[in-house]
């Protein structure tokens, strides 16, 4: 559990007790927590741990503990210090098998870095993350394979997230980009699902609401992409693709939000029994519950 620049952690079982603080003030001076993810990043015994948000001077930050026997935050190791102020809230923070060795890779969403932004992918291994001869590696839409053109205000990882959307064995990214202009139209927003292999992650495809099969239109600012989930919805053993954009409109309601989910299958996502919904499809009303979809679990 975490709270601005304190994290706590409770004991197996059911938490009947109060919270215990780590042995040691690990965390540089003047971080602010905004969420921790676990995963079995290492060959701990337990799960380990990433805490993230932003540090003394608001950029983006993410900091390592190694779980296992013994104190929480004793093997702790600073991942992550951003040159810009990207927050790594909840929605760009990811974890699942890339490469298939048994371990969880880290997936971190930078939509402010460089010129449109780019995700950052640290590898699991038995010693754990970001250690020697197991380099991070930075993607883009500059790189070989991922589609579309490195622009500013793309926003390319402002969501990311890790499923084997195919059944391989390996998990693959999706990495939303909210800002995307598509055929002209500004912040119409996209995705990206980039496919995990044993090298690593690999091509990609692009997904957006001028994509045939994807219901709605391509509109100025509806920031398609907004967040990002792969989950196996229908239980087939294939993870399927959750999309929020947070600035949809609904009919006159400006801004309401809302989800589409593409079906994962054996060659990869498909746009057949694509659905959409929103907040009036579960009789919430549109100007009451505005931005719908902006946090996926």
């Amino acid at each position: 559990m975490v709270s601005e620049n304190r994290f706590w952690w409770y004991a197996d079982g059911v938490p009947d007790k109060p919270a215990i603080a780590p042995e040691v003030d690990f965390l540089p001076a003047g971080v602010r927590l905004d969420g921790v993810l676990g995963a079995h990043f290492s060959n701990g015994s337990g799960s380990d741990y990433v805490l993230h948000g932003t540090d003394a001077a608001g950029h983006g930050f993410a900091g390592y503990l190694r779980g296992g026997a013994g104190d929480i935050g004793y093997y702790y190791r600073p991942l992550h210090q951003g040159a810009v102020s990207d927050v790594i809230t909840e929605p760009r923070v990811a974890a699942g098998d890339v490469d298939g060795n048994g371990y969880s890779d880290l997936v971190l969403g930078e939509p402010g870095a460089g010129t449109g932004g780019r995700i950052t992918v640290w590898p699991g291994n038995d010693r754990g993350l970001g250690v020697d001869g197991w380099p991070s590696r930075s993607y883009s839409q500059a790189s070989t394979g991922v589609p579309g053109a490195d622009e500013p205000g793309d926003g390319f990882g402002g969501s990311v997230a890790a499923g084997d959307v195919t059944g391989d064995g390996y998990a693959d990214v999706a990495v939303g980009a909210p800002g995307e202009t598509v055929d002209g139209v500004q912040g119409v927003g996209d995705v990206v699902l980039l496919k995990g292999s044993a090298s690593g992650l690999g091509r990609g495809t692009s997904w957006h609401q001028a994509t045939p099969g994807v219901p709605g239109a391509a509109e100025t600012d509806d920031a398609f992409g907004s967040a990002v989930r792969l989950k196996d919805v229908n239980g087939n053993g294939r993870a399927d693709l959750a999309i929020g954009a947070t600035g949809e409109d609904i009919g006159t309601a400006r801004d309401t939000g809302a989800v589409w989910v593409l079906r994962g299958t054996s060659s990869g996502l498909t746009t057949s029994y694509a659905a959409s919904f929103n907040a009036l499809d579960f009789g919430l009303g549109g100007t009451a519950y505005p931005a719908f979809g902006s946090l996926l679990r």
